[in-house]
């Protein structure tokens, strides 16, 4: 359930059950003229096909049917049926070394590598969109005097008052703040030294910290004045305002980057056109600036930040302005130390 309050922004549709048995989508030919893409469903749909899907259905007579029910457990359920009905699925980033380890994907025979972000580029997929989980502040209360990095979000003797701080730390990034605070540069964080990490949310002070656990607090906490800083993911603080007429910032330096991995089901139906898909999105750098402009969210081609306007790029996760004070998570590294990472935060929690 953690991704899920995130996703609901997007109007996501999870599986009600484990025993679900999706419908055939459409009747397709041999030739592998539709690939069925898997997403989170919601408003990016349209931005997606408007920026990727058409084009590449324009370029190559290819048809892609998009549907809502992208999830770890339909993945599992889709592979394991022997004959999946989905060429192609969304997977958010702390499933994806979840979904390789248990073989239910098909490497990616990659054709425009060198267009591609390495950082963002797996043997299995990439990630298709970039967000971040950063500093927030309300301007009309701090004008330019907000803070600028972890150090500042520490400093409670600046900026009196409580934070908002995400209780999940595998979706937002905690921890990876409280040692960055602490003296850790973004590229020398894995493999994460928890205790120091405590440590430093200790100096923080525990009456200082609101913890939340759902994507929507944090901006209602900073918006109400009941925190005078606030963490959050950037496309909840443009959301808020474009929706709700705020005025809140938010700090891509020392930001983590996350975001959703387009891959391959195993044993796909249409593998090759959905290898062909997946090298079409990753090239189109037009489709990028498209996508971004839309979302707010990066991308994985590296030409396409030089096609957008100044005022769009530098403030995208994975630009190039930001890219050297940014981190990407290690997902990875998480998948294998969630539970035990958890527990010990509990604890500490609790104590």
């Amino acid at each position: 359930m953690k991704q899920i309050s995130r996703r609901t922004l997007l109007g996501t549709t999870t599986v009600a059950a484990a025993g679900l048995t999706l419908k055939p989508l459409l009747a397709r030919g041999a030739s592998g003229d539709i690939v069925v893409l898997s997403t989170f469903g919601g408003a990016l749909d349209k931005a997606l096909r408007d920026a990727y899907l058409d084009p590449f259905t324009k370029a190559t007579g290819t048809k892609v049917e998009l549907t809502s029910n992208a999830s770890l457990a339909t993945l599992k359920l889709q592979v394991q049926s022997g004959h999946p009905q989905i060429d192609a699925m969304v997977v958010v980033a702390a499933d994806y070394p979840v979904a390789v380890s248990q073989g239910l994907l098909e490497p990616v025979h990659f054709t425009h590598q060198n267009e591609m972000n390495p950082a963002m580029t797996k043997e299995y997929g990439f990630l298709y969109d970039t967000y971040a989980w950063g500093i927030v502040y309300d301007k009309n209360k701090m004008g330019s005097a907000g803070p600028a990095s972890w150090v500042d979000f520490w400093n409670t003797k600046k900026y009196p008052g409580q934070r908002s701080l995400y209780t999940d730390l595998s979706d937002g990034s905690t921890l990876e703040a409280a040692l960055i605070a602490d003296g850790v540069p973004v590229n020398k964080l894995y493999p994460l030294d928890v205790e120091r990490a405590l440590k430093s949310l200790d100096k923080l002070g525990k009456s200082n910290i609101v913890w939340y656990s759902t994507n929507a607090q944090p901006i209602q906490q900073i918006t109400s004045g009941a925190t005078t800083l606030a963490t959050a993911f950037n496309g909840r603080v443009v959301l808020s305002n474009k929706n709700q007429g705020t005025n809140l910032a938010f700090v891509l330096n020392e930001a983590a980057l996350g975001g959703s991995y387009l891959t391959i089901l195993k044993g796909a139906p249409h593998k090759e056109a959905a290898n062909d898909l997946l090298n079409s999105i990753a090239a189109n750098a037009k489709g990028c600036v498209s996508f971004a402009e839309v979302s707010h969210y990066g991308c994985v081609n590296k030409a396409a930040y030089g096609m957008m306007p100044a005022s769009i790029r530098g403030s995208l996760p994975g630009s190039p302005e930001t890219a050297q004070n940014t981190f990407v998570k290690d997902t990875k590294w998480w998948a294998a130390n969630l539970d035990a990472v958890t527990k010990r935060f509990k604890e500490w929690q609790q104590a």
